[in-house]
Formats: structure tokens, C-alpha cells, sequence
């Protein structure tokens, strides 16, 4: 479903706090979500998740932080926060293939390269690089990872 208030966190399988307060005021404060969109270019996420998990208690509202960052990855339509998602999940691919790639062959012993996981490797750096030089994270630090 489109409607955001209606989202529910796939993690406690109970509907995003966030997303059935978002627009008010007087519980999700823009300052909050200023915050986070803010933040996703200069802050680690966990940190962010932690602080603003936090925050919210002083509302009564008890999120998790693991709930809090579903609703960043999940839920929020900006695009800093998109952009700083999607560059975090490539470099997670990045890293895994890179691990993955490096083999030692059976018959020699010797150090080998799986070109599957090289591929993927080559690919998600390639996207990375992309992303990087696009218009979109010109005159930013870039995401925290």
C-alpha cells in the first residue's frame, strides 16, 4: 500500500510509529525528521537510529532503534536518504563480493579469482563510482557509512 501510515514494520510486525505520526507535530516534531535527513550525510546510521530511538522516548513513544532505521530504509521518501541507502547497500555488496572472489584453487594451492564475484564486484564499484560523481551528491561529504 502506498499510504505510509498504514507501513508496518516487517521487524515487530506492528505499524511504523513514525510513519502513523509523521506530519504531527506535537509527537514527531520536524525537527526530528529534519534530523534524520540531515544527519544520513554526516552521521552513522546506527548512531542516528540510537539517538533519535532515544528522542522519541521523551514523547512516550517507545521505537526501537532497529525500528527506526526501517523507517529510514524503508519508509522515507527523500532523496539523501535514498541515495545514502542505496550507497551503503552497494558497498556492503562490494565488500562481500570482494571477499568472495578471492579463492585458492584446489589442485595448485594457489591464490585464484572466482569471475562470478568478481563481476558482481566490478558492478557494484562501477554503480558506486556512478552515484558518486552524479549531480546529486555534489558539494556533499557523502553518507556516513
Amino acid at each position: 500500500m502506498n499510504n505510509m501510515n498504514n507501513m508496518t514494520n516487517l521487524a515487530t510486525q506492528r505499524p511504523c510509529v513514525l510513519c502513523q505520526y509523521h506530519g504531527n507535530t506535537a509527537v514527531v516534531t520536524k525537527r526530528i525528521l529534519a534530523y534524520m535527513e540531515d544527519a544520513v550525510n554526516h552521521v552513522h546510521r546506527d548512531e542516528i537510529c540510537q539517538q533519535v530511538s532515544e528522542e522519541l522516548q521523551n514523547y512516550d513513544l517507545d521505537v526501537t532503534p532497529d525500528e527506526v532505521r526501517v523507517h529510514m530504509e524503508q519508509h522515507m521518501i527523500n532523496k539523501h536518504v535514498i541515495l545514502s541507502t542505496v550507497v551503503s547497500d552497494l558497498m556492503g555488496i562490494a565488500r562481500a563480493s570482494k571477499q568472495s572472489c578471492m579463492l585458492t584453487s584446489d589442485e595448485t594451492g594457489q591464490p585464484a579469482v572466482d569471475p562470478k564475484y568478481a563481476s558482481i564486484y566490478f558492478k557494484a564499484v562501477d554503480q558506486l563510482t556512478s552515484i558518486l560523481r552524479s549531480d546529486a551528491f555534489k558539494g556533499r561529504s557523502g553518507p556516513a557509512p
